[in-house]
Parts: C-alpha cells; sequence; structure tokens
C-alpha cells in the first residue's frame, strides 16, 4: 500500500463501486448511440459528453485508489454481465423512440446518484480530500440530470403538442 490511513478497504470498495457505476454509464450511452444513430443532434452530442465526463470521473477514482492501495482490483462478476445483458436487450426491444430512450437514461443517472449519495452518506473515515472528488462528481450527475429531464420535457411538450395539432 502506498498510503494507509483507517478504513481504507472500505474507502477502495466504494471508490470502486463508483467506478462500476461510470463504466456502466459508459456502456450504456454507447450502446444507445450504436443501437440509435438517428437521434437527435443535441442528444448525441450531450451522450457523448456524458461518457466524456464519466470516463474523466472513472480516471479520478482510479487514481484516488492508487493512492491508497496502489492497485486497481477489478472484476467482472456473473450479476453485472448478466445486468449490462439485461441493459442492452431493453435498450434494443422496448425503446424505439427519443422518449423512450430519455426515460431510460434518466433512470439509470437517478441510479448512480443514489449510489453517489450513498458513498457520501456512508461513514467509513473516508478522507476529505475524497469525500470533495465524490461531492464534486456528484454535482456534475444532478447538472447531467437534469439537462436530461428538460430534453425529456422538450420531446413531451413536442409530441403532445404535435398530436394536439394533428
Amino acid at each position: 500500500m502506498i498510503f494507509q490511513y483507517p478504513h481504507a478497504k472500505k474507502t477502495t470498495e466504494v471508490l470502486t463501486d463508483l467506478i462500476t457505476i461510470n463504466n456502466d454509464r459508459i456502456a450504456g450511452y454507447q450502446s444507445v448511440l450504436n443501437k440509435f444513430p438517428n437521434l437527435d443532434t443535441d442528444l448525441r452530442d450531450m451522450f457523448y459528453s456524458t461518457i466524456s465526463d464519466a470516463i474523466h470521473y472513472k480516471q479520478q477514482l482510479i487514481l484516488e485508489i492508487r493512492h491508497i492501495d496502489g492497485e486497481i482490483k477489478g472484476s467482472t462478476n456473473m450479476l453485472g454481465i448478466i445486468y449490462r445483458a439485461w441493459r442492452d436487450l431493453k435498450i434494443t426491444m422496448v425503446y424505439k423512440n427519443q422518449k423512450g430512450i430519455l426515460s431510460s437514461c434518466l433512470y439509470n443517472e437517478k441510479i448512480a446518484l443514489q449510489a453517489y449519495k450513498a458513498a457520501l452518506s456512508t461513514d467509513i473515515g473516508t478522507s476529505r480530500e475524497i469525500l470533495q472528488l465524490i461531492e464534486e462528481q456528484e454535482d456534475g450527475l444532478k447538472k447531467n440530470y437534469e439537462l436530461l429531464k428538460s430534453y425529456r420535457e422538450v420531446t413531451d411538450f413536442a409530441s403532445s403538442s404535435f398530436a394536439y395539432f394533428v
């Protein structure tokens, strides 16, 4: 270990969980972009930006783990494989329009926000610097969630207005 403080193992576990969350976010948005090449340009740009942010968050978390532990212990468990297969199937089979895609993305971002909230509320003796990093990333996720919500509201308004005028 490079740097040892009380509860380092638990902190490393929390950071590893947040890395997994960001890996899932990256894979989820990339899957949507691959399966739906005709998405609205602004929405595509937002998804690419979200992927970029998630990669950056992941890199920051990896650096913190290396400072604490010296190595990243990652493994893909069967539950994760099943979850990702289900997510990809759901994207392909269920979400045929932009509104459905946005609803799915909102749900997944809400789950990510809950994971970040849990990481911040767990009293495991995490250093103030790491807590600050997690808070900053959580703020980025909140902004992304609100932007997705506004896109969905615009999509809802556009589809209801179109139906009204037809």
